[in-house]
Formats: C-alpha cells, sequence, structure tokens
C-alpha cells in the first residue's frame, strides 16, 4: 500500500521538470566553469558538437551549437581535456 507522501506527491510533465531543473540551474549557475576529458565526440555536418565531458566519476552530456563553436581557437577531439 502507497504511503500518503507518495499519493500526495505532484506528477510532474517532461516540460514541467526540464522548467524546474533550468529555473534551479540558472539560479545556483549562472556563469560555471567545467574541465573534464572530452569522449563519444561527434561532430555532425561540421557544425555542430556533440561530445561527453567526463571525470574519473561522472560525465555530462554536452551539445556545442556551431554559433558558439565556430570561433574556438583550439580543435575540440576525443581525449582531449579541456
Amino acid at each position: 500500500m502507497e504511503d500518503n507522501k507518495t499519493l500526495k506527491s505532484k506528477i510532474y510533465t517532461v516540460s514541467e521538470l526540464n522548467l524546474e531543473i533550468r529555473k534551479n540551474l540558472e539560479s545556483s549557475y549562472s556563469y560555471i566553469w567545467l574541465e573534464g576529458e572530452v569522449s563519444n565526440f561527434y561532430f555532425h555536418d561540421k557544425k555542430h558538437m556533440y561530445f561527453d565531458l567526463k571525470d574519473e566519476n561522472s560525465k555530462i552530456r554536452v551539445v556545442m551549437f556551431h554559433s558558439n563553436n565556430k570561433n574556438l581557437l583550439f580543435n575540440i577531439k576525443e581525449g582531449l581535456h579541456i
């Protein structure tokens, strides 16, 4: 049998949850620097870059759109520590 806490919990849509996460991240981390190793690098149509940025314990998916990556002063590639 479910307890009252479970029954009274809000059920979020995917959009609602994404909005809540975005608001919380933006209010806590308006400007942030990350470092890690590039893995699973993929350059889509020679414009948008998709890759994981990882360390020894975790990884985060990254998308760099052409408008952001076109002026990079270095080439992102598999295994690069940035």
